[in-house]
């Protein structure tokens, strides 16, 4: 096919035939665009060589399966003797992260980062194992793992209390960062990460 080149852009001039045969017929459109498509509207007659037995299909009768596929193989799809559909339900996987003795300082420090883009749930267990001082602590978001918001937070945690954050937000990465609350008077935290896949 020729590559013609187009020099006029005006919509109401600018037309193109497609055909639908070898005979060069173009396709038939009505006055908005659409493609004309013709009901059958009287009989048909076809011919059948042998016989065909045309009748509502039954379950006692005819062979009806229906098959799935697994990924490698095409597999029939099981009942019970209720004729309901088997299923095999299997547990959520589960994982979990701990960050044990870390200690908190007069500005931000941030936890390790965490894919958890694939998880369906996830929370943080933040847990001030200090004595006396208390800590805050933020819940980070980000896209790539460099460019960090804050979505939860801060949350003050005093001396031997546990606060458990979750986003409300979803980006790929979350971490918590942590800092005294009061500068000068350090405090030592663990964080529990837990996630359901």
């Amino acid at each position: 096919m020729p590559n013609y080149h187009i020099r006029n852009l005006d919509v109401t001039k600018l037309k193109t035939q497609i055909y639908g045969s070898t005979d060069t017929a173009p396709l038939a459109t009505d006055e908005d665009g659409f493609l004309k498509i013709r009901s059958i509207s009287d009989a048909i007659t076809v011919n059948i060589d042998g016989t065909v037995a045309i009748r509502d299909l039954t379950a006692n009768s005819d062979s009806i399966l229906i098959y799935g596929y697994d990924g490698t193989n095409i597999q029939r799809i099981k009942t019970d003797t209720d004729g309901n559909i088997r299923t095999n339900l299997t547990a959520r996987d589960f994982t979990e992260l701990t960050e044990k003795d870390l200690a908190s300082g007069d500005a931000y420090t941030n936890s390790q980062s965490r894919n958890t883009s694939q998880y369906s749930t996830y929370s943080f267990a933040v847990y001030n194992t200090g004595d006396a001082n208390s800590v805050d602590v933020i819940l980070e978001v980000s896209p790539d793992n460099q460019m960090w918001a804050t979505d939860v937070g801060p949350r003050t945690i005093a001396a031997g209390d546990m606060e458990v954050l979750y986003p409300a937000s979803f980006l790929k990465y979350t971490r918590i960062s942590y800092k005294s609350t009061t500068a000068g008077q350090s405090t030592t935290l663990d964080i529990f990460f837990q996630a359901q896949i």
